[in-house]
């Protein structure tokens, strides 16, 4: 079955476009507003652009955040791995540890016993 898509009017610097998606309508109002707002930062500091223009300068300047969040998204990504292998490391050092202290609970028991049975024989 097909997806259901929505068709919403939205205003982007002044003028109004038919967004058709499969994206909720609230979605694709957010992303228009968003894009608005964008546009009209640029339009705020150089009055002299045209629509076209401005529209460019807020594709690029959109790209370069999205550019700038995936390369923040892998930096992230690799630290994870990062953690996870250093969590692992930790986990194997904890287990030879807690098989260390037993092993010396172990031994710290028959020497007890050791002693307990030279002090029976005295």
């Amino acid at each position: 079955m097909a997806e259901e898509k929505s068709r919403v009017v939205v205003t982007i610097n002044g003028k109004e476009y038919t967004i058709v998606a499969a994206e909720s309508r609230e979605y694709i109002v957010e992303l228009s507003e968003y894009v608005n707002k964008r546009i009209k930062e640029i339009c705020d500091h150089n009055a002299s652009l045209n629509t076209e223009k401005a529209s460019i300068l807020t594709a690029l300047n959109l790209c370069d955040d999205y550019y700038k969040c995936r390369a923040n998204e892998n930096s992230l990504q690799k630290q994870v791995i990062r953690y996870a292998k250093e969590l692992e490391e930790a986990t194997a050092k904890l287990k030879l540890l807690e098989d260390e202290i037993s092993a010396l609970k172990k031994e710290k028991e028959e020497r007890e016993k050791e002693i307990l049975e030279m002090i029976d024989k005295l």
